[in-house]
């Protein structure tokens, strides 16, 4: 998968990925732990940090499942890995359609776009769980994004 993966970022195909961070996380680890180079993965198009920058305020929970009922993709098999990453593909094209402008000219250009948004989302994140004591003060979320 490492490697598969390796050859669509060296060719600068975008990967969509549906909390990226929760993957290329769990896969840098795992490239770490079997003795394997750590993956750079670049352009990655993540329509959770898109949807929450396009519709920040939306109520409700914001997983596949929610988020492709919103957009109106069928999620058959939910929590299958096939079925879920196609719903994330069709949930990119999805947001794509109703919000071409967030998508700007480049992969490359939306890649850098959600580095600042995950930030963003992330600190906002760590101000509301300060206020409601789920954190301390001198506590932060990790801003990271794609890889924490």
């Amino acid at each position: 998968m490492r490697e598969a993966l390796a050859a669509l970022f060296a060719r600068g195909i975008p990967v969509v990925a549906y909390n990226a961070a929760y993957d290329f996380s769990l896969l840098r680890h795992e490239c770490l732990r079997h003795g394997l180079a750590a993956l750079t993965p670049q352009p990655v198009i993540d329509p959770l940090v898109i949807d929450k920058r396009i519709d920040r305020y939306r109520r409700g929970k914001r997983t596949l499942t929610h988020v492709a009922e919103h957009y109106g993709v069928d999620l058959s098999g939910a929590h299958e890995a096939s079925a879920d990453a196609e719903a994330a593909g069709r949930v990119a094209l999805a947001i794509a359609r109703r919000y071409p402008a967030q998508f700007g000219e480049s992969a490359l250009g939306l890649h850098t776009a959600q580095i600042g948004w995950a930030r963003d989302q992330a600190a906002s994140l760590t101000e509301y769980f300060i206020r409601i004591g789920r954190l301390e003060p001198h506590e932060t979320l990790d801003e990271a994004w794609p890889v924490r």
